[in-house]
């Protein structure tokens, strides 16, 4: 790599440039019909010889700055294919996240009613806790209640035998009865025939007085 360029190199370019421009207006003041070719063979003539010049007089050769250029424009292309695969890429990225935003919004949603659901749940078991606590109570006033039924059941079951007790100790009173009135009967009976007796003898005494007094 060469130094920076000195005062003659620098008034060589200026001079280079001005007959570069003056062959350019010189091309240009050319007539376009049929003078192709020859305006081309100039330009690039001129082209090359202003290459040439360039590369005498600038600093940098331009060879190495051409070189540079299309190693930044392959780099350039690199990136751009790169951008584009990137942006290809970006915009996957982007559907799955709408497609993984749409997935996360219905599982959220599901998530909601799942949520929802157990609360159901969670009442419903509350509410047959309630019952269950309350069938426990209703059970356990049952099991008093039977108690106490069964309880009333002993104390019919004694009433019931102190009734037959007493049924037996009536009846054998009316048996006993039976037989007294029985016997009191039979001496109501014997009274009563003593007493004819006594009425006959009597009045057959009284008819033999009165018979023997006539």
């Amino acid at each position: 790599m060469t130094g920076p360029p000195s005062g003659k190199r620098l008034r060589d370019c200026e001079g280079l440039n001005a007959r570069i421009s003056r062959r350019r207006l010189g091309s240009e003041s050319r007539p376009a019909d049929g003078e192709q070719s020859y305006s081309e063979g100039i330009l690039g003539a001129s082209k090359l010889k202003r290459q040439q010049d360039v590369d005498t007089c600038s600093p940098y050769p331009v060879t190495l700055f051409v070189s540079k250029l299309n190693e930044i424009l392959r780099r350039t292309q690199h990136l751009e294919e790169e951008n584009g695969v990137l942006k290809a890429e970006l915009s996957i990225m982007r559907k799955s996240q709408h497609q993984m935003n749409a997935k996360v919004e219905e599982m959220i949603d599901r998530d909601h009613k799942y949520v929802k659901r157990i609360q159901d749940l969670e009442n419903e078991s509350a509410a047959l806790a309630t019952q269950i606590n309350n069938l426990r109570q209703s059970h356990d006033d049952m099991g008093e209640r039977q108690t106490d039924l069964e309880d009333c059941q002993t104390d019919l079951e004694e009433r019931q035998a102190e009734l037959l007790e007493r049924q037996t100790e009536l009846e054998e009173d009316q048996a006993e009865l039976n037989v007294r009135q029985e016997k009191t009967e039979e001496k109501c009976d014997t009274i009563d025939v003593e007493i004819m007796d006594q009425v006959h003898t009597a009045v057959r005494n009284r008819l033999i007085g009165a018979l023997e007094t006539m």
